[in-house]
C-alpha cells in the first residue's frame, strides 16, 4: 500500500493541505494581529467537524467565524466541498466545535469558558497548490507582496461568500438564517467592510 501511486497521491495532498493550514495561519496573524484573532481548531474539530481555523472578535473574544481550507481550486471534490461548506450555514445552523472557547464577563473581568460552541458561520477557503508552495517559499518575518496577494485574496473571498449566503436566502426565499449565525456573519461583515473597504466605497 505504501508504495502505491494512490497512497503517494493521498500523502502528497495531505502534506499540501497541512502546509496550507500553517501558511494561512501565519499570514492572517501577520496582517490582522490585534484586529482579529485567528487560531487553528483542535485536531478533533479539524477531522470530525471540518473546521480548520477559528476567528475571534478581539473585543469580546467570542468566536464569530470559522474556516474550512482546501489546497485545490477545481475538480469534483472542490465543487462538492464548496457547496457543502457554505450550505452548512443555511441548513445546519453553522459549524459546531467540540473544543471551542467563549468568553464571559464578570464585573470588570473577562474569563474564558472552554467547551462546545455551535451556530458559528463557516467559510470555504481554497488555494491552488502551486500558490501554497509559492507562499511557503516566499514567507518572511516581514510582510511581502506574495503574502499580501494571498491575504487580500482571502479577505475578498470572505466578503463574496457572505454576500453569497445572504443572496441565497433572498433568492431561495428560505425563511432565515439561524439568528446567532446571522449575528456573527453581520459582525464579521462589518469588520471586513470597516478594515478593508472596497475600492469604490
Amino acid at each position: 500500500l505504501s508504495s502505491s501511486p494512490n497512497f503517494e497521491k493521498i500523502l502528497k495532498e495531505k502534506n499540501i493541505g497541512e502546509n496550507f493550514e500553517k501558511l494561512i495561519t501565519a499570514i492572517l496573524y501577520k496582517y490582522l494581529k490585534e484586529k482579529l484573532i485567528v487560531v487553528r481548531a483542535s485536531k478533533y474539530d479539524d477531522a470530525k467537524n471540518n473546521v480548520d481555523h477559528i476567528l475571534l472578535d478581539p473585543t469580546t473574544r467570542n468566536i464569530i467565524g470559522t474556516l474550512d481550507t482546501i489546497a485545490a481550486t477545481e475538480g469534483k471534490r472542490f465543487e462538492e466541498k464548496k457547496k457543502k461548506t457554505l450550505e452548512r450555514n443555511i441548513y445546519e445552523d453553522g459549524a459546531f466545535l467540540k473544543y471551542g472557547v467563549s468568553y464571559k464577563r464578570k464585573g470588570d473581568q473577562i474569563y474564558p469558558v472552554l467547551g462546545r460552541v455551535k451556530n458559528i458561520p463557516i467559510f470555504f477557503l481554497p488555494l491552488n497548490p502551486k500558490w501554497v508552495e509559492i507562499g511557503i517559499n516566499a514567507f518572511t518575518p516581514e510582510k511581502n507582496p506574495t503574502e499580501e496577494k494571498i491575504f487580500f485574496y482571502t479577505i475578498d473571498l470572505l466578503k463574496k461568500e457572505i454576500l453569497w449566503i445572504k443572496n441565497f436566502i433572498k433568492q431561495q426565499r428560505y425563511p432565515s438564517l439561524n439568528p446567532i449565525v446571522e449575528e456573527r456573519i453581520d459582525l464579521l461583515e462589518e469588520f471586513l467592510n470597516q478594515e478593508f473597504p472596497n475600492p469604490e466605497e
